[in-house]
């Protein structure tokens, strides 16, 4: 053809162009050489039907030019309209170790059959989530559990947020909610990460602190509450309160003098204490005293105020002189002053108490 193309038409006599299934380009120095001009090579086309397209490239000796040709045809880019699929399943790769392609950019999702590793093999890695702004897609780690329509799930003691180095940026619920073995942890809006300190974390391991643990506002936080309580703390130094401390003992009563009653009940001591509220919110009693009998079995009671029933009752059948103990509690009591008394008795001989000691507990 003049114009250096093979144009192919329906043909004559029952012979269409459908029918022309091999074609061969041989190379020509004459006609062909590597001085022909980027212009001319990459406005060539090869345009074909809907069937299938084989290009055979043989190349003989000296014939180096052939890869030149191949570039010129593909514009330095490829384009597919169908998909792009290997000769066989599971067994080719795109890219290698030493050959990896710079950027994929895909609009759909990206499904495998094994874990997707990050990063260089051999070297430790990370996932890193850019955008614009907080949208960036559903996230998932591990198997959801109670909304399956979150937008992100998080197992038991993972971590979400900058390294301590890095106090810069916030982690955002943006989605619905966000659950951990079964519960729900975070709403929607709420902070995961705010600077370098965790919001809420459900940890059942030690945790070792190098470091100071301080709050994130003086005078706004709690370690513990009332319901979830600590059971002890143990400091090797000073513990500095400006407010009151609860649960702590204050002195009501000390005495050891040697008191006895016979098989009728009989005050021994006497004691006045006062509650309030604010200064001193004393909720229970605690009781040690001696006691012992000559016979039988000795008692020792507490009343308050002038009630006709014991809130507290002591026993021991000893016949030297033991320790007894118990708690009061006072808790129903409101602001005033208010009396104990304490009495003992022997069923059947000498019951004796000399010392007694009583403490209020804050509450």
């Amino acid at each position: 053809h003049p114009s250096n193309h093979i144009n192919i038409w329906d043909g004559l006599g029952g012979v269409q162009k459908n029918d022309v299934f091999w074609t061969r380009l041989v190379y020509n120095y004459d006609f062909f050489t590597d001085t022909i001009p980027d212009s001319t090579r990459k406005s060539a086309e090869l345009m074909v039907g809907n069937g299938d397209v084989r290009i055979a490239i043989t190349q003989t000796a000296g014939g180096t030019d052939w890869k030149t040709v191949f570039q010129a045809l593909v514009n330095n880019y490829v384009k597919v309209w169908e998909h792009f699929l290997p000769g066989s399943d599971n067994a080719f790769d795109i890219g290698s170790i030493n050959y990896r392609w710079r950027n994929a950019y895909l609009s759909g999702s990206l499904q495998t059959g094994l874990p997707v590793g990050f990063g260089t093999p051999g070297v430790g890695s990370k996932v890193v989530i850019k955008s614009s702004d907080f949208g960036c897609g559903q996230l998932q780690i591990g198997n959801p559990s109670g909304n399956e329509a979150s937008i992100a799930f998080i197992p038991q003691v993972t971590l979400f947020g900058n390294p301590p180095s890095s106090k810069a940026g916030y982690t955002f619920v943006v989605g619905t909610n966000v659950w951990g073995i079964g519960a729900n942890y975070w709403g929607i809006g709420e902070r995961l990460v705010t600077k370098s300190w965790v919001w809420k974390v459900s940890h059942t391991g030690e945790v070792t602190q190098k470091g100071r643990l301080l709050p994130a506002n003086d005078n706004a936080l709690d370690i513990g509450s009332e319901t979830l309580r600590w059971r002890n703390g143990h400091f090797a130094g000073s513990l500095f309160v400006d407010g009151d401390v609860y649960g702590v003992r204050v002195p009501i009563i000390w005495d050891d003098t040697l008191v006895s009653a016979g098989t009728s009940e009989t005050e021994v001591k006497y004691a006045r204490f006062a509650k309030h509220s604010t200064y001193e919110p004393i909720s229970r009693l605690i009781v040690l005293a001696s006691l012992w009998t000559t016979s039988g079995t000795a008692y020792l009671k507490v009343y308050i105020n002038d009630e006709a029933s014991p809130r507290l009752t002591l026993s021991t059948t000893s016949t030297s002189e033991t320790l007894v103990a118990g708690e009061v509690d006072i808790s129903d009591l409101g602001d005033g002053i208010h009396t104990i008394h304490v009495k003992i008795y022997s069923d059947s001989g000498t019951a004796y108490n000399k010392l007694l000691e009583v403490w209020g507990v804050r509450r």
